[in-house]
This record gives C-alpha cells, structure tokens and sequence, in this order.
C-alpha cells in the first residue's frame, strides 16, 4: 500500500488506531490524490470530453513528522484535522489514534478547492471488525465551509462485507443519492482497499464511485448519481478523508 499510479485521474487506518501512509499524490505515490479539469469545462467520466485535461492539485508523500494533525501536503496546501490531536505522521504514514465506537475523524485539504474533481484514495483494516455495523472510510468532494459536502462511502461490515454508497450532507441532513450497494468483492485483514470518487458540474451535479480490491483491476464505476435539486452543492470545494466507527461496534484502525 502507499504506491497508487493514478495515470490520468486523480487518486485519493490499524485497530486502536487508525493509519494513513503512502501520502497525497497523483501520478506517483499517493494515498490520496486528485486532479480537475485545467478549464471550467464539465469532464466526462472516463477524461475524454473536449478542452477537459485532468491537472493535479494534490500531492502528498507524506514524509515528515508531525506530532499533532497531518501538517502540510506536498502540493494542495495545509491539512485541517479533527480531532487534531488524534492525527500524526511518521515519515510515509498518516496516523490516527484511538478513535471509539460511535465517533469519526477528518482530514481535509482546505486550500485544494476544485468543482470538478476525482478523488482516490487506498486504505486496509489491519483486522476486521469483529461484530457489529462496521466501520467506514469516506471521500469527501465538495466540502463546503458549512460542512455541506458529497459523500462517497465505503462501509466494511464483520467478515469483510462492503458497502458503496454516494451521499449529499445539506445542512447537516444526510441524503443517499445512490446505493448503498454490496459488492461482490470482500475486505481481508490487512488488504488493501482502493476508493474513488467523482463529482463534475452544477445543474445537475454527477457524481460517481467505484471501489476495487488493490492490485486488482478498476471496475467501472459501481455507483452514478445525478443531483438536480435545490440542495445540491453546485459550488467549488475542499476535498478529504472521513473515517468512521459504528456505535456498535469495537475500535478500529485503519491504514491509508
């Protein structure tokens, strides 16, 4: 883990503690790692519309140390990280301790503000949980300053079970725009996990997700929603990690 080649589309934790390594990157080692149009072109799917060409505005090797949050990326600007003191690098890991049944923490890149953006990140569970709902690692896309943000989810159930599921935050209310879909591939103690999101125009907003078993070849995208309401985010925002453990369920780490 900690190598992904994102070669035209951007890329965006242990149990006690949850790890982030391999860092922030696009074409080249990444943890996390996004790219966006170079114009305000609306791009399809798959990079191939006219006048869209997919730049990187996120990059993250991760090698420093930092005692308290993620400090900053190599390319995309300073982590915001809550709850701050349960974040912390070593050079080429993110880590991020001791999050308890029924809490969650973040890692957002504020500065690397995009409309249009693919974000992908690769992440294991170094063992399982061993009962309850799960835990669950999320890409935001979107984020805005209130919070309101697009939501792509990967939820990890006992014996490995997943579930994808593409959510819009609005003033604080969670709306499932697509899934949650259980996908025939299953989570393993320690292997690797690889999520992708997208998320491209205004009126309607679309979004997309996948989620693959590292080292295994991408699937097409699992997950298309299409958001033309009132609620919909249709302005430029922040991208990031969620990290999640159910109330019913033990602590978790995880590993990025």
């Amino acid at each position: 883990m900690g190598k992904h080649a994102i070669p035209r589309r951007p890329r965006s934790p242990r149990p006690w503690a949850l790890v982030a390594h391999g860092g922030v990157l696009a074409v080249a080692v990444a943890a996390i790692a996004a790219t966006g149009p170079a114009s305000g072109t609306d791009p399809s799917p798959d990079g191939t519309s006219t006048g869209y060409v997919l730049t990187s505005n996120v990059a993250d090797s991760l090698q420093r140390t930092t005692s308290s949050g993620f400090g900053t990326a190599d390319v995309g600007g300073s982590y915001s990280t809550s709850p701050s003191k349960k974040f912390s690098v070593t050079p080429g890991v993110g880590h991020v301790s001791s999050l308890a049944a029924g809490t969650s923490g973040s890692a957002t890149l504020q500065p690397a503000t995009r409309l249009d953006e693919q974000l992908q990140s690769t992440f294991a569970l170094p063992t399982l949980p061993s009962a309850g709902t799960g835990v669950t690692y999320g890409l935001d896309l979107r984020r805005q300053p209130n919070g309101d943000r697009y939501a792509i989810t990967l939820r990890v159930a006992p014996k490995g079970a997943l579930a994808l599921a593409v959510t819009r935050v609005h003033r604080g209310v969670a709306t499932v725009l697509a899934g949650p879909t259980t996908l025939a591939a299953a989570a393993t103690a320690g292997g690797s996990l690889v999520l992708e999101g997208y998320a491209a125009g205004s009126s309607p907003a679309q979004l997309q997700a996948r989620a693959w078993l590292s080292g295994t070849t991408a699937p097409a995208w699992q997950l298309t929603a299409s958001d033309a309401t009132s609620a919909r985010i249709s302005t430029a925002g922040e991208v990031g990690l969620t990290m999640s453990v159910a109330s019913d369920t033990a602590r978790q780490k995880y590993v990025v």
